[in-house]
């Protein structure tokens, strides 16, 4: 639960019982002070009241009047208790339900005897008293407690900029856009002579744009709603999950399943170790906005981290740019806990939204494979191109064995989940809406308040903790990163001009040194030996 508030709920509705409100009314005032999601359970030491409510409907409870009370934030974990503890048996017909978003439930503990009540009130349109988003609430916000070999130290992504060695260390990482924008590149949408496999004609186009074929060419929405309509709940109960990273994407794509298709949906947000607290600040608001529950599944975040520093260890002894994407291996598994959550609450749609546009073959391009201009997901690979990905994988472990180490395991699993474990009842939005980033950008800041990174003005990826030093390596040593193929989409799309792309690769790609400075640190690597020695690395220009 991420809440961001005036006062303290309990102490809100504490001080307006005790001026002589009611219990229910003085919950539902306080939980409007809430800018975010919440889920409350309230006791009080002079009272037989007993309050559970949540303006999102993450809450579940089981409820014999008179008998017993259970509640829990999913049904699954409910169900469990009841099945395996025979509480089922002894109160049989009695079924767990869900505390709605914007209802609570108002149980007496001396006659356990309870009744819903409701709050209509809603949350403030724009941030409370707007002191709510300063520094001094971000840091308290965002710190992060990072263990090192010899001591624990505070980090916080929002604060790293006012340390004392900030503005050394910052100097210290490389922009190099003098010498990289002179690179050839193609006459039509951005793309440098240093991109794997890239071709240019007698005009000087690449073999991207002559091959490409428009992808933002969404079908008709009411063929996803005729789709989704056999999966309609009939009770308002959830019908849809929706994989929620708290991207704009993602974002997006929740609120047109809420509002336009709209079902039932609840957001699913696998925690990796790699989601950083904006992202989940920005989940808390979208979720307590539209009243959404949120389900988030964590990792073994201490063993994801130490993998990935395993393996950047590994990597920067003999720096392969086709070995980049093994820091991010461990995030693929939200494939295998959407699977399980699907099973979990027993719902079977799932509504993605992966973006097309964000094509990056360059990262499989710098393992030796191909371009393929006619895959239909852009994630997907021809099993022959499979080969050749694990055939290079097997030679840089031959030259390196650093990499054999104990990530190999997540690491398979991974792309097992990802590529070879079917998928079912699984769409993607972008395919039946077309993604629009002026609409995005708009429908972010102006309906849900979103919180934008410090250390950028894009939008994009800004809640992924890997993504600022991942596309530091590539613009560094490669002289282009995600953003020029993503911006050279969006050119081909006729979204905006070549000019355009030019002035937003420009910003796009400068260094984020604070998301750079916290990935490091919360993964314990030292900070200025790690970028010392990227920079080191011999550039493709």
């Amino acid at each position: 639960m991420t809440t961001i508030y005036r006062g303290h709920p309990h102490k809100c509705a504490k001080t307006q019982i005790n001026i002589g409100m009611d219990v229910t009314p003085a919950v539902s005032d306080a939980v409007g002070e809430v800018f975010g999601t919440v889920s409350l359970a309230l006791m009080f030491n002079d009272r037989d009241d007993f309050i559970i409510t949540t303006n999102n409907g993450s809450l579940y409870y089981f409820f014999a009047p008179g008998r017993i009370f259970l509640f829990a934030s999913e049904k699954f974990i409910l169900t469990q208790v009841a099945d395996k503890t025979g509480i089922r048996k002894l109160f049989p017909g009695i079924k767990i339900t869900q505390v709605r978003a914007g209802t609570g439930v108002h149980l007496n503990l001396s006659t356990l005897v309870g009744s819903v009540f409701e709050y209509v009130k809603e949350l403030p349109k724009t941030s409370p008293s707007g002191h709510l988003f300063d520094q001094t609430l971000r840091v308290a916000c965002e710190s992060v407690k990072v263990r090192s070999a010899k001591q624990e130290s505070l980090i916080d992504m929002a604060s790293i900029h006012a340390h004392p060695r900030a503005a050394g260390e910052k100097k210290l990482l490389e922009c190099n856009w003098d010498r990289i924008s002179k690179l050839k590149r193609c006459t039509r949408c951005l793309l440098p002579e240093t991109f794997p496999f890239i071709v240019y004609d007698e005009k000087g186009v690449c073999n991207i744009c002559n091959n490409y074929q428009l992808k933002n060419q969404p079908k008709p929405i009411d063929e996803l709603l005729k789709i989704v309509e056999p999966y309609r709940s009939k009770t308002g109960d959830p019908d849809c999950i929706v994989p929620f990273s708290g991207g704009r994407d993602s974002t997006y794509t929740l609120h047109i399943v809420k509002k336009i298709l709209k079902l039932n949906p609840i957001a699913f947000t696998y925690d990796w170790g790699m989601v950083t607290d904006l992202a989940r600040r920005n989940i808390a608001r979208v979720c307590g906005r539209m009243g959404v529950e949120n389900i988030i599944i964590s990792a073994d975040i201490r063993m994801k981290r130490a993998n990935i520093k395993k393996n950047i260890l590994a990597w920067l002894k003999y720096p392969d740019m086709g070995l980049i994407p093994l820091f991010m291996a461990g995030d693929k598994y939200f494939f295998y806990y959407t699977a399980q959550v699907k099973r979990q609450t027993g719902i079977d749609l799932n509504i993605w939204g992966i973006n097309a546009l964000e094509n990056t073959d360059f990262k499989v391009g710098f393992c030796g494979i191909p371009l393929d201009f006619d895959k239909k997901r852009i994630y997907s690979l021809t099993l022959k191109n499979t080969a050749r990905l694990f055939g290079h994988i097997l030679k840089s472990v031959f030259l390196n064995p650093a990499y054999i180490n104990s990530s190999v395991i997540d690491t398979l699993g991974s792309f097992v989940v990802r590529n070879i474990t079917p998928h079912k009842d699984y769409y993607h939005m972008f395919d039946y809406y077309r993604w629009d980033e002026r609409e995005i950008e708009d429908l972010l800041k102006n309906e849900y308040e979103w919180e934008t990174a410090i250390d950028t003005k894009s939008t994009w990826r800004i809640g992924d903790g890997t993504a600022g030093f991942y596309n530091y390596l590539y613009y560094t040593v490669a002289g282009f990163s995600e953003h020029d193929t993503f911006r050279s989409n969006q050119i081909r799309e006729g979204m905006i001009t070549r000019e355009q792309g030019m002035d937003y690769i420009e910003i796009d790609n400068r260094p984020r040194y604070e998301s750079i400075k916290w990935y490091l640190e919360i993964v314990g690597l030292d900070y200025e030996s790690t970028i010392r020695r990227v920079n080191e690395i011999r550039k493709l220009y």
